[in-house]
């Protein structure tokens, strides 16, 4: 994997595609493994903003938020 900042870009923004909608799915397993898929895309982008940029880099706090207001959702 290529350790760069567009990477980590790209793992929030496909964190943010796949991200569901309550009314989109009938069946709470199926929103699970979207959630589950969420905070993958966002532990991934976290990795590589610590490795690239540093664990007290704005973006990398960007990214530590992102997953917490997913997970309050």
């Amino acid at each position: 994997m290529d350790m760069c900042v567009e990477a980590a870009e790209i793992n929030v923004a496909l964190a943010r595609l796949v991200k569901p909608r309550s009314s989109q799915y009938a069946h709470y397993r199926e929103q699970d493994s979207s959630v589950y898929d969420v905070f993958q895309y966002l532990m991934q982008a976290v990795d590589i903003y610590e490795i690239v940029l540093g664990f007290d880099h704005p973006e990398t706090a960007d990214a530590y938020t992102k997953m917490a207001l997913a997970y309050q959702e």
